[in-house]
């Protein structure tokens, strides 16, 4: 079976041959050779316009891009961090004065060109540490222990402070007295 071939160009040469032979009409070719008829019709154009050099493979690579930075862009970018070591905000601002009637790209355009030649440093996050105070408490029973704490002062109606100090069950979280003090107790 012709589609067993593993190479390419011998596989699109077969094809146009075949096809040229007489013997078979496109779609039975198409078939035989498991490809498309626009597929087909390609490969008969190219070998009846070049010859056998026509079937090679070619590259499938863009020849060009329109919005990609200028080489002599890139190499000024470079160039300037080579000479400071700065990063893409700083550069930018040298390039700009150095050259300014030269269109320069944003500063993610600038990271990246320096990211792509391996220039740009990555930093890694910090480890946050946990408190180093004293543990959680764990309680497993009701009433073990009773937590007491001032709350946020606030003025009552007559302009005086109150200082809330509730005291709760640690286990159940529930409410057990909630005081409200003229002022607070100094523990120093």
């Amino acid at each position: 079976m012709p589609w067993m071939q593993t190479n390419a160009t011998e596989q699109k040469l077969g094809f146009a041959r075949d096809y040229e032979s007489g013997q078979w009409s496109m779609v039975e070719l198409c078939e035989r050779y498991r490809v498309t008829r626009p597929t087909g019709y390609k490969w008969l154009r190219r070998y009846r316009e070049e010859g056998e050099a026509g079937l090679v493979e070619r590259l499938r690579v863009p020849l060009g891009c329109p919005h990609r930075t200028p080489g002599r862009i890139e190499e000024l970018i470079l160039a300037a961090r080579k000479e400071y070591g700065w990063g893409a905000k700083k550069l930018l601002q040298v390039l700009r004065n150095r050259h300014p009637r030269l269109s320069w790209p944003a500063r993610s355009t600038v990271n990246e060109i320096l990211e792509r030649h391996g220039k740009l440093r990555k930093h890694r996050r910090r480890k946050r540490w946990s408190h180093p105070g004293a543990a959680a408490l764990e309680t497993v029973r009701a009433n073990q222990v009773w937590p007491a704490d001032f709350k946020v002062q606030f003025r009552t109606r007559d302009g005086r402070y109150c200082f809330p100090l509730p005291v709760t069950n640690h286990f159940s979280r529930s409410l057990l007295l909630c005081k409200g003090l003229p002022e607070a107790i100094r523990t120093d």
